[in-house]
C-alpha cells in the first residue's frame, strides 16, 4: 500500500505539472497589449501640430502623416531607439494630410483639401516634392498599383490617375454615380476590382480592367462606410459612429454582409491574418475574425482619443496615436498566464520530488525485508 502511495503522489505532480502547462495556453485571453516603442515631437495638444493621423511601414522605416508636420520619416529598426531620418513639409497647417501609401521610391500622401502629393523618398534625410495633383474636392485615400493611382476623391467619387510622370500626372478616367462621398478604397491586383467605401452608397465593387472604363459589377448600402480593408473573401468596413460590418465579397455582384460588430466610432481598420485591429475614439480594439460570422475582442489598448491610423506587420503594431505621436505596440502574455503556471507547477514540484523519496524509502524498505527473508 506504501509504495501505491507513493506512485499517486507523483501521479498527482505530473498532472498538477501539465494542468500548469494547460493553464499557460488556455487562458489566452489574457494578453494584454503593451508599448514597446515611440517617436514624438509634437506639442501635446490639439492642434495641427504633432497629430499622427497615419502610417506605413516599408523595409523598416515609417511613414507618419503627423498633421503640420507633414511626413515625417522614421527609422524604426531599433525600436528603442527610433530616429527621424527626414521630414517633409509643404504648409499643412490648413490643408490637413490624412493618409499615406509608399510604392518604389515615392510616398503618396493624400492632402484633404490641397490635393496628392507625390514626395521622392529616394533619398529620406532629403524629401522633396516630385509632383502634385488636385482637383476641386476632397482626397482622402489612394492606392498604388504599378503606374496608377487609384484615388477616393469624396464628392468625385473615384479618381484614376496616370502617374508615370510626376510632373504630368494624367486622369485617365473618373468613376462617379448619383451619389458620391468616397472616403477609401482597396484594390485586388490579381482580380482588377477596386473596393470602394463611400458614407452615401456603402460598398461599391468596380471591375477596372479597363481603366478608361471601369464599371461596377456591385454594391451594398451601408450606412455612412468610411474605411475598408479586403483580405481574401471579406472585406471590412467601418460605419461612421455605427460600428464595423463585415461583408462577404466572394460574389463581387453579390455582396452581402454576414456580420456587424457594433461600436461607436472607428477611425480606421486594418486586418491582418485572423485579427481586425481597429482604430477608435476610446484607443484601440482588437477583434478575433478566424470566424467572420462572429467577431469577438481579442484586446483592448485604450490610450487617447485622437488617434487615427494603424499599420500592423507580423509581430508588431505601429499606431499613429493622435497627440502621442508614433506608438509601436506588442501583444504579451499578461501575468495572469504565468501566475496561474506557478500556482500549479511548483506543487507539482514538490509532489513529484517527495513521490520520488517516498519511492525510494520504500525500495530500500522491500530490499532489507527480502535480506532478512532469506537470512531467516
Amino acid at each position: 500500500m506504501r509504495e501505491i502511495n507513493g506512485k499517486w503522489v507523483i501521479i498527482a505532480g505530473i498532472f498538477l505539472i501539465v494542468l500548469s502547462i494547460s493553464s499557460f495556453f488556455i487562458f489566452t485571453g489574457g494578453e494584454h497589449i503593451v508599448q514597446i516603442g515611440g517617436f514624438f515631437d509634437g506639442t501635446g495638444d490639439d492642434t495641427q501640430d504633432g497629430v499622427a493621423t497615419d502610417v506605413f511601414i516599408k523595409n523598416e522605416i515609417a511613414y507618419l502623416v503627423d498633421g503640420s508636420d507633414g511626413l515625417e520619416i522614421l527609422d524604426v529598426s531599433d525600436i528603442s531607439n527610433i530616429q527621424e531620418l527626414g521630414q517633409f513639409e509643404n504648409d499643412f497647417v490648413s490643408f490637413y494630410p490624412r493618409k499615406v501609401f509608399v510604392s518604389e521610391n515615392i510616398a503618396y500622401l493624400t492632402v484633404k483639401f490641397n490635393g496628392l502629393k507625390l514626395i521622392d523618398i529616394s533619398d529620406p534625410s532629403n524629401p522633396i516634392l516630385a509632383g502634385s495633383y488636385t482637383n476641386n474636392c476632397s482626397i482622402l485615400d489612394v492606392f498604388i498599383a504599378d503606374d496608377v493611382a487609384f484615388v477616393a476623391a469624396g464628392e468625385n467619387g473615384v479618381e484614376i490617375l496616370n502617374i508615370s510622370n510626376p510632373n504630368n500626372i494624367m486622369q485617365i478616367s473618373n468613376y462617379t454615380d448619383d451619389y458620391n462621398n468616397t472616403w477609401s478604397l482597396d484594390f485586388n491586383e490579381q482580380e482588377n476590382l477596386l473596393y470602394v467605401a463611400d458614407r452615401y452608397d456603402g460598398i461599391e465593387i468596380i471591375d477596372v480592367s479597363n481603366l478608361s472604363s471601369p464599371v461596377e459589377l456591385g454594391q451594398l448600402e451601408l450606412e455612412s462606410a468610411v474605411e475598408i480593408d479586403v483580405i481574401g473573401n471579406y472585406a471590412y468596413i467601418t460605419l461612421y459612429n455605427n460600428g464595423l460590418s463585415i461583408v462577404d465579397v466572394s460574389d463581387p455582384s453579390d455582396p452581402i454582409e454576414i456580420s456587424h460588430f457594433k461600436y461607436g466610432v472607428i477611425k480606421d481598420v486594418f486586418v491582418n491574418g485572423t485579427s481586425c485591429y481597429l482604430v477608435t475614439d476610446r484607443g484601440l480594439l482588437i477583434l478575433d475574425v478566424l470566424d467572420p460570422v462572429n467577431p469577438v475582442i481579442d484586446g483592448v489598448y485604450a490610450f487617447q482619443t485622437s488617434a487615427g491610423g494603424v499599420f500592423v506587420t507580423t509581430d508588431l503594431i505601429y499606431y499613429a496615436n493622435g497627440i502621442s505621436g508614433l506608438e509601436i505596440l506588442q501583444i504579451k502574455p499578461t501575468n495572469l498566464n504565468y501566475y496561474l503556471a506557478g500556482f500549479f507547477i511548483i506543487p507539482g514540484l514538490i509532489l513529484v520530488y517527495f513521490g520520488a523519496k517516498l519511492l525510494g524509502k520504500i525500495d530500500e524498505e522491500n530490499k532489507r525485508m527480502e535480506r532478512i527473508v532469506r537470512n531467516y
